[in-house]
Formats: C-alpha cells, structure tokens, sequence
C-alpha cells in the first residue's frame, strides 16, 4: 500500500488485545489500505481497518450516536455463536 512508518499491536500482560495501529508515510497509502483491507478475514475472522480516530473524535461520536440510537454494536463473536445465544 505504501512505505509504513510505524505499526503496533497493542497488548497488556496477556498478550494482543486484538487491535492495532499501522502510521504510513502518505494518506494515500492509508486510504488504499483501508479500502483493501476492511471487512477481509484474518485467522477466520472479519476485521475492521478504519481511519484512525483520536480518544476525543471516539467519544463526541458516542455521545452523539447515544442520543440518538437504541441499538448496541457487537463484535468478534466466536463463528458458532446465533442470535439467541446473543439475548441470553
């Protein structure tokens, strides 16, 4: 996608945290990286490859998205998993 300036898989003391950050060298890399990759399956599953967003967009956009949702999103279940294992 383009030259990669930094790239790190966050971890506390038992290992991947399941996510990471890759910092490429132009935003055209990051863009093609994400369109490529988003959505692909990695180790069996479905990943998300996004803009990288700061704690602070995260949280205006939660704010914002509470007060106007009533649903939940909810990620990396197991394959075998169904919706009523889900409303339990």
């Amino acid at each position: 996608f383009g030259n990669i300036l930094s790239c790190k898989v966050a971890c506390d003391e038992k290992g991947p945290k399941g996510y990471g950050f890759v910092h490429f060298q132009k935003q055209e890399s990051a863009e093609r990286a994400i369109d490529a990759m988003n959505g692909m399956f990695l180790n069996y599953r479905k990943i998300f490859v996004g803009r990288f967003k700061s704690h602070k967009e995260r949280e205006a956009e939660r704010g914002a998205w509470a007060r106007q949702s009533t649903s939940a999103d909810v990620k990396d279940f197991e394959e075998d998993t169904d919706e009523e294992a889900t409303l339990r």
